[in-house]
Parts: C-alpha cells; sequence; structure tokens
C-alpha cells in the first residue's frame, strides 16, 4: 500500500499527518503548513461574514425588501394572494441566504387574523400527538413576524415562513391546467393524505376552518399535500360540529376534482363525472352531505372507508405518476 510522506514546504521537515485536512505549525521552522487547499484561517472568515452581514443592510427603505428583527429578504417573486395576505418567495441577504415564504398584510392594521394563524402554527409545532414529529413537518414553519418599517410597504404586518421544497402548487392551480377534473384515481391518495393531516390537527386540539383547493400544496413527485391559509382556525376541535365542518369542507373540495363544473343538478351542485367509481362517489356524496355519520367519525374512520372504497374501486394499489399540468398517462 503507498504511502505519503508530508515535509514542510519551507525547509523539509517531517510534519504530523493531521497537516492532510488542518493547520499545523512545522516543529523545525514554526511555519503553518496545510495539504487542504480550501482551508480558510478563522480571521479571514470573521471578516468576510462580518461584511457580508453588512452588506445586507445596504437595502434599507427599497420596496423590493422587508425586514423583521435582524432578517432582511429580498421579495423574489409574488406567489399569490390570500384573503388577507399577499404571498411571496423571497430570501434572505446575508452569509447564509434562505429561502422563505413571506406574507404581507394588505392592510396595515389587519391583525386580527394574523395572530390566530400564528397561535394555531405555534401550538400545532409543541403539539404532543404521537404523529407530532412527522407532521408539523407538513404545516407551515414560523421563522420570524413583526412590522415591516421598509419602504411602500412599512407598517404591513409581515410573516416569515419555511419554504416548503418542491411544492408544485395549490389543488386550485392544478384544477385550472385541467379543465375536466383529475383522474379520480388521484383523488384517494390526496383526500389520504389530507385526512392524515386533519387527524394531527384535531387530535392537537385545533381545526383549520378553511380547507379549500387554494389551501391544500400538493408535491406531485411523492404525493404530499401540505396546508396552508391557517387564519379561521380555532382551538375547538373537541366540538363535533367543528371537526364536520373540516370533513364537509375536505370532501367538497375533493369532489370539485372530479365534478363537471358547467353543470349543476336539481340541488345547484355540479355532479360527479361518469367515470369516477361508484364506491368512491358513493363516499364523496356521503363525506360532504351525511351530517349524522360525520358527527359519530374521526378522520381515522373517513380514512378508512377511503381505503374499503378505493379497493373496490380500483383493486389492488399502486403508485401513479402524477402531473399537475396535464392529465396522467394510463
Amino acid at each position: 500500500m503507498p504511502t505519503t510522506a508530508l515535509s514542510c514546504p519551507q525547509c523539509g521537515g517531517v510534519l504530523p499527518k493531521t497537516a492532510r485536512w488542518m493547520l499545523v505549525t512545522c516543529p523545525q521552522c514554526g511555519a503553518s503548513v496545510s495539504a487542504n487547499k480550501h482551508l480558510v484561517r478563522r480571521a479571514k472568515f470573521t471578516l468576510a461574514y462580518e461584511r457580508a452581514w453588512a452588506n445586507a443592510g445596504n437595502f434599507i427603505d427599497s420596496d423590493d425588501y422587508v425586514k423583521i428583527g435582524h432578517r432582511t429578504v429580498r421579495l423574489i417573486a409574488r406567489l399569490g394572494r390570500g384573503e388577507h395576505d399577499d404571498v411571496f418567495l423571497g430570501q434572505t441577504e446575508g452569509p447564509f441566504p434562505e429561502r422563505l415564504t413571506v406574507k404581507i398584510s394588505q392592510l396595515a392594521d389587519a391583525t386580527h387574523n394574523t395572530k390566530r394563524a400564528l397561535s394555531a402554527l405555534a401550538a400545532l409545532q409543541v403539539s404532543t400527538h404521537e404523529t407530532a414529529p412527522f407532521f408539523t413537518t407538513r404545516i407551515a414553519q414560523v421563522v420570524a413576524s413583526g412590522t415591516n418599517p421598509l419602504g411602500r410597504m412599512s407598517g404591513r404586518g409581515v410573516v416569515l415562513l419555511r419554504h416548503p421544497p418542491d411544492y408544485w402548487g395549490s389543488l386550485d392551480h392544478v384544477l385550472a391546467h385541467h379543465a375536466t377534473g383529475i383522474d379520480a384515481r388521484h383523488v384517494v391518495w390526496m383526500w389520504t393524505r389530507c385526512l392524515d393531516l386533519i387527524d394531527f390537527v384535531h387530535g392537537s386540539g385545533w381545526v383549520h376552518a378553511a380547507l379549500s383547493l387554494d389551501h391544500l400544496l400538493v408535491h406531485p413527485h411523492v404525493h404530499a399535500i401540505t396546508l396552508i391559509g391557517w387564519s379561521r382556525a380555532e382551538a375547538t376541535a373537541q366540538h363535533a360540529v367543528m371537526r364536520v365542518r373540516d370533513f364537509t369542507q375536505l370532501a367538497w373540495s375533493m369532489r370539485r376534482l372530479v365534478s363537471i363544473t358547467d353543470h349543476h343538478d336539481d340541488e345547484g351542485h355540479p355532479p360527479l363525472r361518469d367515470d369516477v367509481p361508484k364506491p368512491l362517489a358513493e363516499l364523496l356524496i356521503r363525506s360532504s352531505e351525511d351530517h349524522a355519520w360525520l358527527m359519530r367519525c374521526d378522520a381515522a374512520d373517513i380514512s378508512a372507508a377511503l381505503m374499503h372504497a378505493a379497493a373496490a374501486s380500483y383493486g389492488r394499489r399502486k403508485f401513479l405518476v402524477f402531473n399537475p399540468r396535464a392529465a396522467a398517462p394510463v
């Protein structure tokens, strides 16, 4: 096995083997030596670090930036407009930039809904529910909040959230790319993921209360769903009526994905497409209209019924490629 002798380039003296990865002092001539070409001296790194933070403060009073605490965030692109907030993709300025979702209140005094959302998200992040370690990563994670002092948006409330990587967009955006709705097989996994999340939320003592398609973000590659839009959340999950409201809202959202949107039945509801299998169609209707049944259910009960309906409709489970922009291949 070949070996490499480390010698000082200045005097030729033998160096310890740690010179391969760190800075050492030659025992013969006292020179500082290292074989690591990427080594950075602490003093130079500290200067560069302080210079980067100093440069991060050079954008005061710009309309393209918001500032919360020590974080200055550059607004990169608009993601959407909610009921109470404008939503942007942002990136922090400084030596370690981070992509964030930036929610900016549309009105300077619109704080009640923001406080309610922040209270819900904070409570869920410290939930003791048995599934909390996993599902706290499937809801919005607050980085910071406060009032922006910069530019034309001065005085607006701002919430900085960790930007969920690889999430394509909302199911409302998906529906915009599918004029006749999506393949009903995809509704099975979407509904299942949502019920799993709702089971965690209800088990933690909260209800979402706004489970519309624009509040459900989809990750098409790994079939994941995350919840946004927490401004109506309430800590009243112990009341069955409040839980039922979540179930019915979610079921109606799933129905929209497989409905004929330009037609309505005698009750004013868009009918389900003919290609939706009968067991799945019956469960969609029951979960959105049969309140007496829902009062006796929790999210796990509906999920079990969905698995039974899916098995009766499609047989054995299999992974389906989901393309949010076009119909998936059969």
